[in-house]
């Protein structure tokens, strides 16, 4: 891990390569002591490579640089890193180390309406966005309009991979398997009146 972190502030050739799949290390067994040093060192090496920003930033500044780097890790990745980074994700903010300003500037980069953001940008925020709601589903309960109007709005017809993580954001609002038993938050069952049941079937009825 050590030696890709170096070879990162070097450029070196094909060292992404190596930093994301360090990513499968996060499901090294944590039930001992070794197991949870390797975590904790990932984790750290991830922070140090995409979560601190430099000391010359201002607060908006940092919130952008942070955001960027968060939604650059989706970008290319296999399902399996995606798994991967998605529990890396749930595992820092649960420890918490996201802090609020970023998650607002991911909301803000998903939900922008009168800026022109790259399809990959939209996606890539609501995908982490989405990683996040595992370990705290109150990150999507708030911006559900956000989510209606953007992902399941116009960018959404007009992209449907948009759509897909945006409903699969939205599956977070109640954590199921393990990450219920886990979490101490439970949303109350949404009416069959409530907007996002309209919105749904209304897809449902009518496609993009």
């Amino acid at each position: 891990m050590d030696y890709f972190e170096v070879g990162d502030a070097y450029n070196i050739e094909q060292n992404k390569v190596g930093i994301r799949r360090m990513l499968r290390l996060i499901w090294t067994k944590g039930n001992s002591d070794e197991g949870k040093g390797v975590q904790t060192h990932l984790i750290d090496c991830y922070k140090r490579l995409f979560f601190e920003a430099p000391e010359s930033f201002s607060p908006n500044d940092a919130a952008n640089y942070i955001a960027r780097n968060m939604i650059s890790l989706t970008f290319g990745a296999s399902p399996a890193e995606l798994t991967s980074l998605e529990q890396l994700l749930a595992t820092m903010m649960k420890g918490g180390l996201i802090p609020d300003f970023v998650i607002a500037k991911l909301w803000q980069v998903y939900g922008v309406q009168k800026r022109e953001i790259s399809r990959t940008q939209r996606r890539g925020a609501i995908i982490v966005l989405g990683m996040l709601a595992t370990a705290n589903p109150e990150i999507v309960v708030g911006e559900m309009e956000t989510m209606l109007r953007t992902g399941l709005g116009a960018h959404g017809r007009a992209d449907l991979q948009l759509a897909k993580f945006t409903c699969i954001a939205l599956r977070r609002i109640n954590p199921t398997g393990r990450q219920a038993k886990d979490s101490l938050f439970q949303f109350n069952r949404l009416s069959e009146r409530h907007a996002v049941h309209v919105t749904l079937w209304y897809w449902l009825g009518h496609g993009a």
